[in-house]
Order: C-alpha cells, then sequence, then structure tokens
C-alpha cells in the first residue's frame, strides 16, 4: 500500500485526544500525520507535545477574526466576565428579536437569508481546507484519509464532507471520541415543532420535509441549517448521532451501547465497527509502566478524582449553582478522606489549581495537574461525574463512585443510563459513602469484573494498546475495498 497521509482535524476542545492519536499513527512508517490547528494556542500545544514526524499546520481563516475570550486574553486584552443589566438586557432582546418577532413577520425571507449565509460559510471554509490539504499532498498521487471526532460541525467536519466528495480517492473516518450525542442531550435544542405556521411558509415546508429529523418536540438543527446541509447533500435523518451524513466511510465506535443505539434505529450498521478508544492506547502504556494488583478487600485504598469541571462550565454554571457547587464539594471531600488513606485529585485542563485550593486543607488530599492517563493508573478506586472517564476506569478493572448532584441538569436522566452497570454506583448525596457502603459495592464489583461478562467484553478486549493498528487495518480496507 503506497504512503496514506492522515489528516487530523479535530476541534480544540479534544486537543488531547488528537494528541494520542497522532503519537500513535506516527509509528506507522507507512504513514504521514498532518494536524490541522485552528487556534494559534493549539499550534503551540502541538508543537510542543508532538513528536518530530508529526506536521503542524494552522489554519488561517481570513473571513473570521477570532475573538474568543481566551486569545484576548492571551494578547493582554482585559475581558470582564461579569456582564451588566444594560448589556445582559440588550442580549435578551436581540435574542428575542433573532428567534421570534423577526421570523415571526418576515414570512420566511429571513431564515432564507440565514440559510443562504450558512451555505456561504460551509463552501468558502470546504475551498479554504481543500486548498490547504492540497498544498500538503501535493502533486504526488498518495491516498488521504480526513479523521474528524464526527460530522456535524460546521466550522471542521461539515466542510470537510464536502472537500472528501470533491475528492473521490480520499477516505472519511470518524473516531468517536466522547460519546454520540443522545436523545437526553436534544433537551439543549431550542427548536420546536409546530403544528402550522400560517405566516411562515418556509417553516412550514422545512417542518414536512425535516419530520424525520425530530425526537419528542424538537429539531437538532436549525430550518435554515437542515435547508442548507440539504442542498449540500451532507444532511441526515439522525444529526444528533455521528458518522450518519452521507459521504462517511468509516466510523469507529467506542464501545457495543454506541453500536446497539444506532441498531435501535434501524440502520445499516456495515460501515460502523467497534475499536475501542483512541486513550486507551496512553492508559495502556502508562497501566504497563504502573501495573497494580486488582483490587484487594482491605479498608484503605488510593482514591483517583477526576474533577468535574462545574464551575467552569457556562451549561451548569449559574450564581444559584456556584453557590452550592463548593459546599458540595467541602462535605464530599469530607467524607471521602475518612473513607480513603489517600486522595489524588485530577484537575481538567480548564481548572485552574488556585480554585480549588480549598481542598487542600484535608491532609490525604493531594492536587494534580499530571494527565488523568497518568494518575489513574496509580488508583484502587475512581471518582468523577458522567463522563468518558468512566470507561477508562471499566477497562483498569476500578470500582467507580459516580458524582450526579441535584444542581446538575442531567442527573436524572444520567442516573437512568447507568443504574445497571455493576462496577460503578452513584453518588447523589456527599454523605452518602461510609466503609460499610463501600465494601459491600466492592464485593459486587470484584464478582463483576472476575465474570464472563466482563473478561470476554469488546471493551476490554480492545484495551491492548492496539488501537491505531485496527485503525489503520480498517483504513487499508477502504482503501482496497471494491467501493
Amino acid at each position: 500500500m503506497s504512503k496514506v497521509v492522515v489528516i487530523l482535524a479535530l476541534p480544540s476542545k479534544r486537543r488531547t485526544s488528537a494528541l494520542n492519536l497522532s503519537r500513535q499513527l506516527a509509528r506507522n512508517p507507512n504513514t504521514g500525520v498532518v494536524v490541522l490547528s485552528f487556534l494559534h494556542s493549539d499550534t503551540l500545544y502541538f508543537e510542543k507535545n508532538c513528536s518530530a514526524n508529526v506536521d503542524i499546520v494552522e489554519v488561517k481563516d481570513p473571513y473570521e477574526h477570532d475573538q474568543s475570550i481566551e486569545n484576548l486574553k492571551m494578547i493582554g486584552v482585559k475581558v470582564l466576565q461579569k456582564r451588566s443589566v444594560l448589556q445582559a438586557s440588550r442580549m435578551l432582546l436581540s435574542k428575542f428579536a433573532y428567534n421570534y418577532l423577526i421570523p415571526r413577520f418576515s414570512l420566511g425571507l429571513f431564515e432564507n437569508l440565514v440559510e443562504q449565509k450558512v451555505l456561504y460559510k460551509i463552501l468558502y471554509k470546504s475551498e479554504l481546507l481543500e486548498k490547504i490539504i492540497g498544498d500538503i499532498v501535493g502533486t504526488e498521487k498518495r491516498n488521504v484519509v480526513l479523521i474528524t471526532e464526527g460530522d456535524r460541525g460546521m466550522d471542521i467536519e461539515q466542510p470537510l464532507l464536502l472537500v472528501k466528495k470533491r475528492n473521490h480517492n480520499f477516505r472519511y473516518v470518524v473516531c468517536e471520541i466522547a460519546d454520540s450525542a443522545t436523545e437526553i442531550d436534544l433537551s439543549k435544542y431550542p427548536q420546536v415543532r409546530r403544528k402550522r405556521f400560517t405566516l411562515n411558509s418556509y417553516r412550514r415546508l422545512s417542518q414536512k420535509r425535516f419530520s424525520s429529523s425530530v425526537y419528542g418536540n424538537g429539531y437538532y438543527y436549525s430550518h435554515s441549517t437542515s435547508n442548507a446541509l440539504s442542498k449540500l447533500e451532507i444532511s441526515s435523518d439522525f444529526p444528533w448521532r455521528i458518522g450518519l451524513s452521507s459521504g462517511v466511510d468509516l466510523v469507529l465506535l467506542r464501545n457495543d451501547e454506541s453500536l446497539d443505539s444506532m441498531r435501535r434505529l434501524n440502520l445499516d450498521v456495515s460501515k460502523f465497527t467497534v475499536a475501542g478508544d483512541v486513550n486507551f492506547d496512553c492508559i495502556f502504556e502508562s497501566w504497563k509502566l504502573n501495573q497494580t494488583p486488582v483490587l484487594k478487600e482491605k479498608e484503605n485504598k488510593t482514591l483517583v478524582v477526576a474533577l468535574p469541571n462545574w464551575l467552569e462550565s457556562p451549561r451548569e454554571f449559574s450564581k444559584r449553582n456556584y453557590r452550592k457547587i463548593q459546599p458540595y464539594l467541602e462535605i464530599l471531600f469530607s467524607t471521602l478522606s475518612e473513607n480513603f488513606e489517600s486522595i489524588r485529585v485530577v484537575l481538567h485542563p480548564k481548572q485552574t489549581e488556585a480554585r480549588y485550593e480549598f481542598l487542600r486543607k484535608f491532609p490525604n488530599v493531594t492536587l494534580s495537574n499530571d494527565s488523568i492517563y497518568n494518575e489513574i493508573v496509580t488508583g484502587d478506586v475512581f471518582c468523577t461525574t458522567y463522563s468518558s472517564t468512566l470507561n477508562y476506569a471499566h477497562v483498569l478493572e476500578m470500582p467507580t463512585l459516580v458524582l450526579l448532584p441535584n444542581f446538575w441538569s442531567h442527573t436524572t436522566d444520567y442516573a437512568n443510563k447507568i443504574q445497571p452497570k455493576k462496577w460503578s454506583i452513584i453518588v447523589n448525596r456527599p454523605t452518602a459513602i461510609s466503609n460499610e457502603t463501600l465494601r459491600n459495592f466492592y464485593r459486587t464489583a470484584n464478582a463483576y469484573f472476575r465474570s464472563s461478562e466482563f473478561i470476554g467484553s469488546p471493551e476490554k478486549a480492545n484495551f491492548d494498546g492496539k488501537y491505531a493498528e485496527r485503525l489503520m487495518s480498517q483504513i487499508d480496507s477502504l482503501f482496497h475495498s471494491s467501493k
């Protein structure tokens, strides 16, 4: 097989996963790896951490001037975190006008204009990316694989789908790095289905056309976006699920649950395959260096806590929640410190250590800025909220405490989703943890980890440090198939 050029185009919020994947793929002598960076801060991060044989290309888009808060901070611009009453009022009024008044009385003209803007933006970015990839590949005929995290993003994934459609020798691969959006997440999207629109024919016709894209009473995309994607022929009947847009060649899923969710939609799953998690390879390497025995029946254990970034998350943050989060964490760690010999707290990349200094008052609590992949292998028990890190603890045979406090908006939904797992216990109240409840839980978890249900699971089988090998094997099959 001739040399494969792998273009990694993962969102910056997943840059650790992109780094892990680039390191693994670069070990293959027949693979050239290029990371597309969309922020200068990401470029510096990849240049510092990637191996020498990985090329970093920064995508500079003259169409948009990135004025994100982080970039403004980097160049010394003072950013006000709190909005004044006047600013907040203006924002609410503009939101009301944009979402209700103008669409209602424009007879569909407004949505039509928005659709044209979405079309132009996706087409423009696809041409920009195509030119950049063309410069990377050059005139030499080589196989090219575009790897993204999903196919729902208007900034990266959708434009790359158009690049692939115009270049039939390219292949488009989706790596599931975090859980695919579920029906639970659709509660975040405000597009509501109505029975009739008397004035707005655009919405009325669009509503009929995209009736299959509705879950409950909500749309994932606005009507303007749905129409734009349909015209570009990269739309999906289930847009909240990754890998279902036309043009996607291969989807690597993390576990059987993701695959089963596709089957329940009566979808053709031929292009889906369970391959594990790209981050498993990094954990596997750390695990080999720190192989800890299977959990023993002992009173005092080491607890690793992946501290949730509730204080930093705009979705969960509010003044009301702020008054609850710190007291909740203080009570939680007071209880944990009584039941564990050592507690290692791994901070999220978005978290500032100074904000969590109050945890140091517990003598057996240590704050760590090291990678979760290195820290998690040093513990006997894991503690986190509902996140992809649950899978990391699962393959390491670590009983897990799952924090689902009342102030978290998705607590009820996630509690129902993870209840059947025998290796995790849900913690709603921080005072509910005791030596007795932990001992009973350990017995259940140990029995599960020794069972054939766990030992024979694909997730455990895929914890072998060979994710990148499976990915390249699948890509090789893509180029050699009759398709």
